[in-house]
């Protein structure tokens, strides 16, 4: 040992203390950037607790990115809370909302913990099922799915871009089909499933200002000009609705020209979703008491 050099053993320690500190500090950065702990922001949030599918969503509106390799190119982050949901993803050559899909011109993605499952046209192209190997990723309740279609018939799945172990991986042989749109549906005990579509897009970005805004005063709601993501969740097929909702009625005044004030904003809104609730559920009680009104009700 040369005069004035620090023994050996003096010299380790301290180096294994940096190295774990390093480490330790490594950790905690891959632990907070870490994409499956983070709560999407600016994204449509869509929950379904129905075993149909019930509303569709053009994938052109929610973040795909065609290009010459891949017809289908497009991601959605997924939470569950129960493990024991059974989501389904219709990717479909047509919007039928509210109507039977057309399943010649789809293909469906059943996943639950322990399997998955891809149809065409209800026909099977591939499953995986595994008691053991669970398949929702045990670090977090949320998790993100990337749907790769190419142009010549590969359909993959992967799960956080984990491209070394996809869930899905099957090879159409016949001529791949041109989805245009995308459905969720729900189909194990109604256990709610919820999508976040979108992430990040310009127009979803527009629908958080609108919320930050509104937040505390509701007759800062803006009006409408036609495109629905000025209005907090704002579905096509309801957009009109979601406009009476939103609508600016602070300068309506009560026949004297008052403005109205904030609690009778509430009022009416409170008013507007229960008249909704009524006439959602007329049909259902109808059909509970047969058609008859109450005998307290009948007329002559």
């Amino acid at each position: 040992m040369r005069n004035g050099a620090l023994p050996l053993d003096k010299l380790i320690i301290p180096a294994v203390l940096v190295l774990l500190a390093v480490d330790r500090d490594a950790w905690r950065a891959m632990a907070t950037t870490d994409p499956a702990d983070e709560v999407p922001a600016h994204c449509l949030e869509h929950t379904v607790t129905s075993g149909t599918f019930d509303q569709y969503f053009a994938l052109a509106d929610i973040g795909n990115a065609p290009s010459d390799a891949y017809g289908l190119n497009v991601s959605f982050t997924v939470e569950v809370r129960n493990r024991q949901e059974e989501l389904a993803v219709l990717l479909s050559g047509q919007n039928r909302s509210y109507q039977h899909p057309d399943f010649a011109r789809t293909y469906e993605m059943r996943m639950t913990n322990v399997y998955t499952v891809v149809y065409r046209e209800t026909l099977k192209m591939q499953a995986y099922h595994s008691p053991t190997d669970k398949l929702f990723p045990p670090e977090a309740d949320r998790f993100r799915l990337r749907f790769l279609l190419s142009r010549d018939g590969n359909l993959t799945v992967l799960v956080n871009e984990n491209r070394r172990r996809p869930l899905l991986a099957v090879v159409d042989e016949r001529q791949a089909l041109d989805v245009q749109y995308v459905s969720f549906s729900s189909r194990m005990n109604a256990y709610p499933v919820r999508f976040y579509l979108g992430c990040g897009l310009p127009q979803y970005r527009a629908v958080e200002v609108v919320r930050e805004e509104a937040e505390g005063s509701p007759a800062n709601l803006p009006l409408t000009d036609g495109s629905c993501p000025v209005c907090p969740v704002c579905p096509k097929q309801r957009c009109e609705v979601v406009v009476k909702a939103c609508a600016d009625t602070s300068k309506d005044g009560a026949g004297n020209g008052t403005p109205v004030g904030a609690g009778e904003l509430e009022q009416q809104k409170y008013y507007f979703y229960f008249n909704l609730y009524l006439m959602k559920n007329r049909t259902r009680s109808n059909v509970l008491a047969g058609g008859r009104k109450p005998a307290d009700e009948a007329g002559p």
